[in-house]
This record gives C-alpha cells, structure tokens and sequence, in this order.
C-alpha cells in the first residue's frame, strides 16, 4: 500500500515536472521572473551507503551544480518504489525519470545487444571492460536501449568490480566442486545454462529473499560483486568467495524517453557530461573502496578462493556464446581485443 501511494504520488508529480520541462525549453520562466527547477526522479534497487547509489547522488550533485539549480536529482532507494518492472513502467509512461539496471533486465525488453557484454568471463577484468565502455562499443551499447522501441533513453553505465560466486559451506575452487549444490540464479539469465553445465541445481530466489534463502539451506550459494555482498550482509550465511570473476557487465543508467523528449539538446549533453563526471569520479574511488570491503570482510571471517585453473571455467562459458549472443561473434572478438 505504501508503494502504490508513493507511485500515485510519482504520476502527479510527473505531470507537472513534464510540464515544467516544456515551459523552460521555450524559455519561460516563472511570473516572478525566477528559473523554474526541474525536479528529475531516480530509481535505485540498491540501499543508501552502496557505492553504485552514491556515485548517482554525485552525478545528481554535479548536474544541479552546473545547470545552475535548473535541475534537481530526488532520489528513491532501496527499491521502495516497488520492482523492477514497476520502475520500467514508471519509466516508461514519464512518472520515473531516471533508473539503474543490469543489461539482463533490459535485453529481456528486446535489446538483446546488451546480451553481449553480459557473457561469461568476455572480459579479462574491471579495466577491461571499462575501456569498451568509454569507446564507440560502449556508444552502440547505450544507443541501442532506445533503438530497440523500449520508450527508455541509455544516458551512460557504471562499472563496478565483477560479480563473483560465493558459498555457505563449500570452499569451491573447480568446476568439478559445484557438482550437486544449489545455486540461485536470476530466471531466464545466461547462468542458468552455465550452472547446469556446471552440474548444478539452478534454483531461483527473489533478491529480498536470498539471505534467508542461504541461511536455511534452500541455497548453497550465489553470485555478487563485492559490494553487494557487503551491503547485503551475505558474508554471515556464506562465507566462501570464489574470486572467479565470471560476470563483469555495467549498470545501465536509463532515462524515460518522455522525459527526454522535453529537455532541449544543450541540456541533454549538460545531463550527460555530468554523467560522465560521476563516472569518472566511481572509476577514481571505486577501487579504493573495494579494498576496504575486502579488508572488513576478511575482518568478519570471509574466506577468498582462488580458481585452481581459470581456464576451465572459461573454456565451460565458450559454448554459450553463439546461444544468448548469436550473430556477434565480430563483437565478442572485438571486445576481446580492446586494449586497455
């Protein structure tokens, strides 16, 4: 019930931020010849503290800063404005403006070009992939988004260190050690297959309830980078972290194409570079931050694995290529080769 107010909420508010937006392209300001702001909202599945929702805030901070306060950022964490396809929704009829999503999610809404960078162990790791994303692949990627015919506009993307496997009692470090455990996985996804090529039983579990999912036994693990792990208190239900790095794909950051449509074009590149600062600025810290979540969770008793041959999983991932990202192969190879 709380949800649905704050989302009734969203739709008034939206009419009248659109309406704003309209009125200050054409260059009308208010009666007391005061600019009117522009108040943008932003959806984010991940809790206040996480590294990906304050590199957000500071884009937010930025673009107020250089539109002069022409612009504000409000913020909703957490996922209190309910799931992910609440929030698409919500992007997608101009009461969200804003929102933060793997590429999984979106390439289930037809951009299935975002297949691509989600593939496992396509990158050697963070810097890797961050390269591809800051070059003409990481444009094709964003653009894309709207191609596609999904009412969503790709703004830009944030890296965070790749998503690795962890576990309650089993210290995992080959393929032939996953034999038999459960193992939650998004429904649908690439890893699905993977695990079951693994010999595992893929059993999936609503992120809210994972912890509990863990702590009771219905998993024997799961898959996070380290912040999520952190954030979400993983470690005290599975304290083993393979270092596998299977998975190193960007959190899209997605616009209402309503929204977008109302902003004039300086003010779309106004909104982009102040991305692309906060970018700048997460790929800066983010590494820094990273260490000290390694640090606190080996403090708290985490036990970190390291592959005994990386290759094999490697080599395990290859034939599900051609499967969940077929006719890109030139793609996959170019990727492959970008230096970095």
């Amino acid at each position: 019930m709380k949800k649905l107010i704050v989302l009734l909420l969203l739709v008034t508010l939206g009419f009248v931020s659109l309406s704003a937006a309209g009125k200050q392209d054409a260059g009308n300001e208010a009666s007391s010849g005061e600019m009117r702001t522009m108040v943008l909202r932003f959806g984010i599945n991940n809790p206040d503290g996480h590294p990906l929702v304050e590199a957000s805030k500071e884009f937010g901070a930025i673009l107020e800063k250089k539109s002069g306060g022409k612009y504000k950022i409000e913020y909703y964490t957490n996922g209190q404005l309910g799931d992910k396809k609440t929030h698409m929704t919500a992007l997608q009829t101009g009461t969200l403006d804003f929102y933060m999503i793997m590429g999984g999610f979106l390439s289930d809404y037809g951009v299935k070009l975002l297949n691509v960078p989600m593939l496992p162990y396509l990158f050697d790791g963070v810097d890797h992939a961050r390269a591809v994303q800051a070059g003409p692949i990481g444009e094709k990627l964003l653009s894309a988004i709207q191609e596609a015919g999904t009412k969503l506009v790709g703004i830009g993307m944030y890296q965070e260190a790749s998503r690795n496997f962890f576990f309650t009692d089993n210290p995992v470090t080959a393929i032939v050690d996953m034999q038999g455990l459960k193992i939650r996985a998004q429904v649908g996804s690439i890893y699905e297959k993977l695990l079951e090529s693994f010999g595992c039983s893929v059993v999936p579990v609503a992120f809210s309830e994972l912890y509990s999912a863990l702590q009771t036994g219905v998993v024997d693990g799961a898959e996070q980078p380290y912040s999520g792990y952190s954030a979400k208190h993983f470690y005290e239900v599975a304290p083993y972290f393979l270092l596998d790095g299977h998975e190193t794909s960007p959190n899209y950051v997605i616009a209402s194409e309503l929204t977008w449509s109302k902003i004039s074009e300086a003010d779309k590149k106004m909104i982009v570079d102040s991305f692309n600062e906060s970018v700048a600025n997460f790929n800066k810290m983010s590494g820094q931050k990273d260490l000290e979540i390694i640090a606190e969770l080996k403090s708290a008793g985490v036990t970190f694995l390291e592959p005994d041959n990386l290759q094999e999983w490697k080599d395990a991932a290859v034939p599900l290529y051609p499967v969940f990202a077929p006719g890109y192969e030139d793609l996959i190879k170019e990727i492959q080769n970008t230096k970095y």
